[in-house]
Order: C-alpha cells, then structure tokens, then sequence
C-alpha cells in the first residue's frame, strides 16, 4: 500500500465436514432447551432426563450453535441454551444425570455419576454454594467439589487425578479416591446443609510458567523455583541504622 502500512490477509476457513444449510426459518427461530423426559420426584423436586442431544465423550466436546450469515464458511456460530444462567451442562454431563427444570439441581439413579457446569474458570477467585437436597440418611449420598475438564463423569468427583471433592459420609475430601480427614469431631454433611466452597487459581501466565518448569524437570509435581540470591554487601545495605533484631539464617559463600 502507498502509506507503508501492511495488509494482512484473511484466510478463509474450509471446515472438513460441510455444514447442514440452513434456513430463513432457522434465522428466527426461538432457542429454546431440549426436550426433556419427567424420570422422577425428590423432595417435590421433579427431575428430567434429555436424550435427544449429543454428550462431550471420547475426546469429542459439543456447542451449541445457531445460524449466522456473516459466517460464510462455516454458516454457524456458538450460542446457548436456556435458562441463560450458571447451571449444570447439557451436554458436559454423564447420561445418568437427571436434572430439574432450571439445571439448578442434579440427582442420578444409576449410582456414582457426574456433571459440569455450563461455564468453566481458569483463573481468580471463585465461590460457589452447594445445598444437600437429601443425604447421608442411609438410603442417599452426594459427592460435590471442583474437577477438570478431563475428569472422567461416569465417577464421583474426586475418583480420579483431575477432581477435588467432599464426601457427606464422614465429611472427608476425596482426591484420587482417597478419602482424607476434613470435618473434625465426627461432624459429617447431611440433608439441608449449605456449603460454600471457595477456589484460588493463579493467574494464566505463573500457570503456564509451572507447566514448562514442569516439562523442563520431567516431574508432575510442584517445579522447583530456584529463587534469586542476595549479596552480603547487598544484605548490609539494606539494614537501617540504630537496627538489632538482625538475624542470619545462613551464610556460604559470601550469600545469605
């Protein structure tokens, strides 16, 4: 160009599969949630199954889209689904996991199951708040707590490397299915209790700084940071006049 400034090319986009065309019909369509089955009712809480969509398995992750035509390749963007809140996943769910009409509440009746939610964090401050419908009273137990998105949903949370959970008998953490101590004096979780969890992720940049430290030593645990060392002169220069409370841990070789 005649002012010196660079063009940058835009690459069209070739999906390997060719999407199904749409219509002017679809354009106005109303999102709405899928089509869910009444299996059955806790606490006067209905639950529902939903099958006709498809589940993250194998590697595969499903989205939902709607139709867009400023995307001439791939005719598609993502798009929710109702209710437009934080709720448990559609499709990031195991099969056995029934939900109520809001996704707000989850149950299975098929034995140790799991789901996420409909969002996801990666780094800060985050709290969340579990109720106990009904647990711990001999006939139904809960399993609740934070996992990955390689955690595996046919499990409870916690059953393998990739989920931290807390079990209502005993109230013990759970993580690769190893109960440990967390509530003391015998108190367990029960039915109508509210636990707030509250997690701390460090930010994307200290994560991805770990996980080449990580790959550099070949070890999965916490890297070893070597941390910078000071100078005597360095020490002394920093000490305030009329200072006593002066304390050396130790000293080689001219380092504190």
């Amino acid at each position: 160009m005649s002012d010196g400034k660079k063009v940058t090319k835009i690459k069209r986009v070739i999906p390997r599969l060719k999407p199904v065309p749409y219509t002017l019909h679809d354009l106005n369509s109303t999102l709405k949630p899928p089509h869910r089955s009444k299996q059955t009712t806790i606490k006067d809480i209905e639950f529902y199954s939903s099958e006709e969509h498809p589940f993250n398995r194998r590697g595969f992750k499903y989205k939902s889209c709607r139709p867009n035509p400023y995307f001439s390749s791939t005719m598609y963007s993502t798009s929710d689904l109702p209710p437009f809140q934080a709720r448990f996943s559609y499709f990031d769910r195991s099969t056995a996991i029934l939900t109520d009409e809001s996704c707000s509440t989850a149950t299975s009746l098929q034995g140790w199951r799991s789901s996420r939610t409909s969002f996801g964090v990666r780094e800060g401050k985050w709290y969340v708040e579990f109720k106990l419908i009904k647990a711990n009273d001999g006939e139904s137990n809960v399993r609740f707590g934070f996992a990955r998105r390689e955690a595996n949903l046919e499990a409870p949370v916690g059953f393998d490397g990739y989920g931290y959970g807390f079990r209502d008998k005993l109230g013990q953490r759970v993580h690769l299915s190893r109960p440990a101590e967390f509530l003391t004096d015998g108190e367990e979780f029960n039915t109508g209790d509210v636990i707030g969890l509250l997690i701390e992720l460090p930010p994307l940049d200290e994560q991805q700084k770990i996980a080449r430290l990580q790959i550099e030593q070949e070890s999965l645990s916490n890297p070893a940071i070597q941390k910078p060392q000071k100078s005597l002169s360095d020490v002394l220069s920093s000490i305030k006049r009329g200072h006593t409370e002066i304390k050396v841990t130790d000293f080689r070789k001219g380092y504190c």
